[in-house]
């Protein structure tokens, strides 16, 4: 996610980076720069009222307009109607709030959006009307809204609400809690204070991912004393946990959207290059191991969103990662594979059996994991638990493990915050192989009983296992 510079300038709050602009008690324009390798910014974010201008950056013609191509007829008004010659420009005035999605019809590859920011519940309410019903993004300009007149604690109150009551929000409200994070990190520069409220940890610690992007952004190039010492602070002994590890992650994140433009379009180099400042910054092993994992996922968003020039290659889309170090692999394969099974749509059937292909055994297994995990997340609204343990079980060995490891994982992120435990205690009262079943047990409290809100109810639910031995790390 890029980062969101915030200024005050003359009474008015200006956000950019990512195309923010707020200006109160007045409508303003803000430019769009259409280049060989996309629109600049990507995703704009304005006040209804507002003119976003499109400039022609390119040597050939241009067509910036509405989904869907042809017709155009999400917003058919948001259309030139006509191609623009190099050189030329064409502004358009958002009078609808919502999410409007955008292509240049000449290239409908390159893809950009407008999030029209309108009165409190507006903006969702219209995106989800029109053609985002499922889309995230819907809930990025209600969120941004609530930051500016209510501040960070409403936002969280508003997180909180979507998270318990939407079941459209769950499974992908990550990039949402990058804003928080970011939000959160300029409170942090004014007095230190660290934000502890539980909502911190929701949609798999997008949270920390932003705070960390922002606060690597405001040091500079070079500079990661400040980053070694906040992640620190969340590490426990030698093993990093959760929360550190998701602090390491999005350093890595932050790196790989930092790199100036020589290399755009060149994946290899890119992701060389970010790698090579998460061994600068770290020289602990596994921090810079969690940093490179933060890289690897950064290009997996850059495919999937066409940005910096990068996409899926339709011939290799994961021959970035046979070129990386070995301890590296595991990693890319994660990200890019799992990003690569979304992109190509495939089934069940054909996502396992193209994980299967995956020419290094431990990459092999991590995705498999990762699969899990995200299948879980997209399911968790109505997740049916004997579905994925009759998956799991129909492994064996190291594969079996993997999956259940993976289940757990996603049980864990994508929970009732709190009550994580519930869910991850019943689907290990479920498996039949004793040795995964004691796994499943194990893994659930280690990692959900610091979650659980109510520390009685997480030892009866514990308890409701049968085996004596397991009963007995209950309390």
């Amino acid at each position: 996610m890029n980062t969101l510079k915030k200024l005050l300038v003359v009474g008015a709050v200006v956000l950019i980076g990512t195309g923010i602009y707020f200006l109160y008690g007045q409508h303003q324009t803000v430019l769009v720069q259409v280049t060989d390798s996309g629109f600049v910014p990507q995703k704009t974010f304005v006040q209804k009222g507002d003119t976003v201008k499109f400039v022609n950056e390119t040597n050939r013609a241009i067509w910036p307009a509405s989904d869907s191509h042809p017709t155009h007829g999400l917003y058919s008004e948001f259309d030139p109607k006509k191609p623009l010659p190099a050189g030329a420009s064409w502004s358009f005035t958002f009078g609808r709030a919502g999410v409007w999605v955008y292509h240049d019809h000449e290239a409908p590859q390159m893809r950009g959006s407008v999030t029209v920011i309108g009165a409190s519940g507006e903006t969702r309410e219209s995106c989800l009307a029109t053609s985002a019903s499922t889309s995230i993004a819907c809930y990025e300009g209600d969120m941004l809204d609530t930051l500016e007149n209510k501040g960070l604690e409403a936002a969280l109150d508003l997180l909180k609400e979507w998270y318990t009551d939407d079941a459209a929000f769950q499974p992908k409200c990550h990039d949402v809690t990058h804003i928080l994070g970011v939000a959160a990190y300029k409170k942090y520069t004014t007095n230190h204070e660290i934000t502890k409220r539980p909502e911190v940890s929701y949609c798999g610690y997008g949270f920390y991912h932003g705070f960390v992007e922002e606060m690597l952004f405001n040091a500079g190039a070079g500079q990661y004393e400040e980053i070694r010492s906040y992640c620190a602070t969340f590490r426990s002994g030698q093993k990093l946990d959760n929360l550190a590890a998701s602090c390491y992650h999005g350093t890595g994140h932050a790196m790989f959207d930092s790199l100036d433009g020589r290399d755009r379009g060149d994946d290899l180099s890119m992701t060389k290059r970010a790698l090579a400042l998460c061994q600068e910054a770290f020289s602990d092993n596994e921090e810079r191991l969690q940093c490179a994992s933060g890289v690897f996922n950064a290009l997996d968003v850059a495919y999937n969103n066409r940005s910096y020039g990068l996409s899926f290659s339709k011939i290799d889309p994961m021959h970035v990662c046979a070129a990386q170090q070995k301890e590296y692999q595991p990693n890319c394969y994660l990200f890019v594979a799992i990003g690569t099974l979304h992109n190509l749509s495939l089934n069940q059937e054909q996502a396992l059996r193209f994980i299967k292909t995956i020419p290094d055994r431990q990459s092999e297994l991590k995705v498999l994991f990762g699969y899990m995990g995200d299948s879980v997340q997209r399911s968790i609204a109505t997740i049916d638990l004997s579905v994925f343990r009759s998956l799991c079980e129909s492994f064996s060995g190291e594969e079996l493990e993997a999956c259940v490891r993976g289940v757990t994982t996603g049980l864990r992120e994508a929970g009732t915050p709190g009550k994580e435990y519930e869910r991850l205690f019943a689907f290990c009262r479920l498996l039949e192989d004793k040795t995964v079943h004691v796994l499943c047990h194990q893994i659930t409290v280690n990692a959900a009983r610091s979650l659980a809100a109510d520390k009685e109810d997480f030892v009866r639910a514990c308890l409701l296992e049968e085996n004596e031995s397991l009963r007995a790390r209950c309390k």
